[in-house]
C-alpha cells in the first residue's frame, strides 16, 4: 500500500521519520502560521524537502519561496468546533465588557509589539470596561467572549489568529492588527481593523455605535458556522492539495538525493539538533520532554560530516551539539570526559581556522558555563579583537547555541530575521549577524567582570554592547543598575527611562527606577512613574498582586511625611544595598581605587564619616605601594570630611601621615 500523499501537520513542532523527504509520493508541510521562521535553517530543510508548502497569510506567501519552498499554497487551517459555537450569541448591548483580551503570557523582551499594544488597552481602560486577563480553562475564555463586545487580537508578522474565528463564534466582534484576516473576513462589516495610530478613534467609534457593532456580530457568527466549520475547512484544504498536486507535479520524488554526502550529514545534524529544541526541548504535542535521543543523533551525523571533512561549520556543529547533550544528561561520571573532546574540537578549530569566531564565541561560552571564568574571558576577548581588527569570519549558518536562557530572550529571534533576509539576497546581513554575536560576547564579557567584582570593567563592556545593539532591552536595564549603582547619575536616570519604556511590564525594573528617581531629589517623576504603573498592574490582573508594593514604597518616602523627616526608609534601603553589593566586589578586588572611591562615597552619603576612614585604613594596609592609592582620592575626601560635623580632624592627620608614607 502506498498512499496518494503524505500530510505532515505543524511539522516544524513534530518528529517525522528518519528519511521521509525521500519517500515516492508527495510530501504536503503544513508549517505553523506565523513560527515557522524561529528556527529558520530547520523550516528552510522542510521547506527544500516538500513538494507542497501550506501557509496561512502574506508573510509566509512572501517569504516561504525564498527559503526553498518551490510550491506554495495560502491557506488558513484554523477551524472551530460545532460544539464551542454559541447557540444563541448574547446581544451587544447586554454585554457586561465593552473590550477582552486574553494574554496567556506577557514578555517584554519576547513579544515587544505585544507589550506595547496592552499599554494601548490599560489606556482605553480609563473610559471604557476593559478586561485583560490570563486565559483559564477553555470554557472560561468561551464565557468571557460571549460577555464582551470586542475581542481584540495581536499576533506578530500580522498573522490571522484562530482567536478572532472564537470571538466571532461567540458573537463578540474582533478588532484586529494584522493583515491576514483581510484575506477570510470583509473589513469594517465582519471585524474591526485598528493601527497604532487609529486605535483610540476607532474603538471609540465602534464602542459608540451599539446597532453597527450588532451588525458586525451577526455577519461574522455567520461565516463562521457556513465556512469554518472542522469538516468544511478539512474537505476545503483536500481540494486544494488534490488541485495543486494534479496542476504542479514535482520532479523530486522517488530520484535520489543528489548533493554531496557531507553536505547531506551536515543537514540530517541541524535537523536532529533543531528538531531537538523546536519539539522535545519545550515538551510540544506527544514528543518525549527527557530523551536526549535526538541530540545524539545530530552528534552521529556530524562526526560522519568531520571525518568527510573537517571544515570549521562541521566541527563547531559537532561541539556546540555534543555540549548540549552533555550539559542535559548532566552525567558526572562522563562529564570531564565530554569536557575535553569539546573543548579538543573547538580548539582545534581554532588552530586550523584561527579567524572563524564562531569556534572562539562557543569556546568561550562553554568555558563560562563549566565556571572556568578565565578562560572564557579569554576566548570572548579574542573572538571580539578578531572582528574588531576585521581579520575574523561570522559564519551565519552555523549551528546557533540554543541550549542557554540568552539564545531565546536575546538572540533567537533577530539572528533568523537576518538569515530569511538574507536568504532574500540582502547580503549587508552577513554583517548584521556578525553584529549580533559581536554584542553577544561583549555581553559575556561584562557578566565576567561583573562575577569577578569589577564593576568599572563590567559596565565599559556593557555600554561597547549596547553601541552595538541599541535595542536590547536587558542589556539597557543591566546598564541603568550598575551605571547607577557606580554613581554615574545622569547616564544610570537616561538608562532606566529607556529600559522602563521598553520594558513596561518588568515591575521589579519599574520599582527600581522609582527607588532611584527618589535618591536622586525627582521626587515628581518618582510620583508619575508610581501612577503609571499603578494604573497598569489595576487593569492587567495577572500584575494586580503587585500593586500592595507601590503602597508599601510611598511609606517608604520619608520626605513626603508631614513636617520633614528624621529617618529616609527607601534612601537608606537602597544606599545600603549599593554598599553591601560594593563591599563584596571591594573584598573581591581591594586595590580598585575606583570602586574604593564609590564605596566611600555611598558612606558618605549615608552619613558614616566614620566608615570612610575604615575603608582608607584597610585600603592601606592592603595596597601599600604607591600604584595602589591615589593621593587625589585622600584630598577629595578630606574637603567632605572636613565639612562635617564632628572632631575629624586627628584621624586625617594620621591618614595623611600614613598616605604620605605610602
Amino acid at each position: 500500500w502506498s498512499p496518494d500523499c503524505c500530510i505532515l501537520q505543524w511539522i516544524d513542532y513534530n518528529l517525522l521519520p528518519r528519511g521521509i523527504e525521500k519517500a515516492p509520493f508527495p510530501l504536503i508541510a503544513l508549517l505553523a502560521a506565523g513560527d515557522w521562521d524561529l528556527d529558520l535553517v530547520y523550516s528552510k530543510i522542510i521547506a527544500e524537502s516538500a513538494d507542497l508548502v501550506i501557509g496561512s497569510g502574506y508573510f509566509d506567501e512572501e517569504s516561504l519561496p525564498f527559503i526553498g519552498a518551490r510550491n506554495v499554497e495560502i491557506f488558513y487551517l484554523g477551524t472551530i468546533l460545532d460544539k464551542y459555537i454559541a447557540r444563541e450569541p448574547k446581544k451587544i448591548k447586554d454585554r457586561e465588557y465593552d473590550l477582552f483580551y486574553t494574554a496567556t503570557w506577557l514578555s517584554d523582551v519576547t513579544h515587544p509589539e505585544r507589550s506595547k499594544w496592552v499599554l494601548k488597552l490599560t489606556e482605553l481602560a480609563e473610559k471604557y470596561n476593559v478586561l485583560i486577563a490570563p486565559r483559564g480553562s477553555y470554557s472560561e475564555y468561551l464565557s468571557l467572549l460571549n460577555e464582551s463586545k470586542l475581542a481584540f487580537s495581536h499576533v506578530r508578522r500580522g498573522v490571522f489568529s484562530n482567536r478572532v474565528l472564537e470571538a466571532a463564534a461567540q458573537g463578540s466582534v474582533a478588532v484586529v492588527t494584522g493583515r491576514d484576516v483581510k484575506r477570510y473576513f470583509e473589513e469594517g462589516s465582519e471585524f474591526i481593523s485598528v493601527d497604532e495610530d487609529d486605535f483610540f478613534e476607532r474603538l471609540e467609534y465602534y464602542l459608540k455605535n451599539e446597532e453597527l457593532l450588532q451588525d458586525i456580530s451577526d455577519r461574522a457568527y455567520a461565516k463562521v458556522v457556513n465556512e469554518f466549520g472542522s469538516k468544511a475547512r478539512f474537505i476545503k484544504i483536500l481540494e486544494i492539495i488534490e488541485e495543486n498536486l494534479k496542476s504542479k507535479q514535482s520532479a523530486k520524488n522517488g530520484k535520489a538525493d543528489s548533493r554531496p554526502e557531507f553536505d547531506r550529514r551536515i543537514t540530517n545534524g541541524e535537523v536532529y539538533f533543531y528538531a531537538y529544541f523546536r519539539s522535545i526541548a519545550e515538551a510540544y504535542f506527544f514528543t518525549e520532554k527527557n530523551t536526549g535521543r535526538i541530540l545524539q543523533l545530530s552528534i552521529n551525523e556530524f562526526k560522519e560530516a568531520v571525518g568527510l571533512n573537517p571544515t570549521p561549520r562541521a566541527k563547531t556543529g559537532l561541539a556546540v551539539a555534543s555540549a548540549a547533550l552533555m550539559f542535559k544528561q548532566k552525567d558526572r561520571e562522563t562529564a570531564a570526559e565530554k569536557s575535553r573532546e569539546v573543548i579538543r574540537l573547538l580548539q582545534d578549530t581554532i588552530l586550523q581556522y584561527p579567524g572563524y569566531v564562531l569556534a572562539y564565541y562557543n569556546l568561550g561560552l562553554f568555558h563560562m558555563r563549566l565556571g572556568s571564568l578565565e578562560e572564557a574571558m579569554k576566548y570572548f576577548i579574542e573572538g571580539v579583537r578578531l572582528i574588531n581588527d576585521g581579520t575574523g569570519n561570522v559564519d551565519a549558518w552555523c549551528l546557533q547555541n540554543q541550549d542557554f536562557e540568552l539564545f531565546k530572550t536575546m538572540l533567537q529571534n533577530p539572528l533568523n530575521e537576518h538569515l530569511l533576509l538574507l536568504c532574500k539576497g540582502h547580503e549587508d546581513q552577513v554583517k548584521e549577524v556578525e553584529k549580533l554575536y559581536h554584542f553577544a560576547m561583549w555581553y559575556f564579557i561584562s557578566a565576567l567582570y561583573e562575577e569577578k567584582g569589577d564593576l568599572h570593567n563590567s559596565l565599559k563592556a556593557l555600554l561597547n554592547a549596547h553601541d552595538l545593539q541599541q535595542d536590547k532591552a536587558l542589556c539597557i536595564g543591566k546598564t541603568a543598575w550598575l551605571s547607577a549603582l557606580l554613581g554615574f547619575k545622569d547616564r544610570g536616570l537616561s538608562m532606566y527611562q529607556r529600559a522602563v519604556e521598553m520594558l513596561p511590564f518588568d515591575i521589579d525594573l519599574r520599582v527600581d527606577y522609582i527607588r532611584y528617581l527618589y535618591l536622586c531629589g525627582k521626587d515628581r517623576e518618582a510620583i508619575d512613574q508610581i501612577n503609571a504603573v499603578f494604573k497598569t498592574c489595576k487593569k492587567v490582573k495577572t500584575m494586580q498582586d503587585r500593586l500592595p508594593e507601590f503602597k508599601a514604597l510611598m511609606e517608604d518616602f520619608g520626605r513626603f511625611e508631614p513636617g520633614g523627616y528624621s529617618h529616609d526608609s527607601c534612601t537608606e534601603k537602597l544606599l545600603n544595598f549599593y554598599l553591601e553589593t560594593l563591599y563584596k566586589c571591594l573584598k573581591v578586588n581591594p586595590c580598585d581605587i575606583k570602586l574604593l572611591s564609590r564605596t566611600a562615597e555611598v558612606c558618605y552619603e549615608l552619613g558614616c564619616p566614620d566608615k570612610v576612614f575604615g575603608l582608607l585604613e584597610e585600603h592601606c594596609g592592603k595596597c601599600g605601594n604607591p600604584n595602589g592609592y591615589s593621593k587625589d582620592l585622600y584630598e577629595q575626601l578630606e574637603v567632605k570630611l572636613k565639612s562635617t560635623k564632628g572632631q575629624l580632624s586627628d584621624r586625617i592627620n594620621k591618614l595623611g601621615a600614613l598616605v604620605n608614607r605610602l
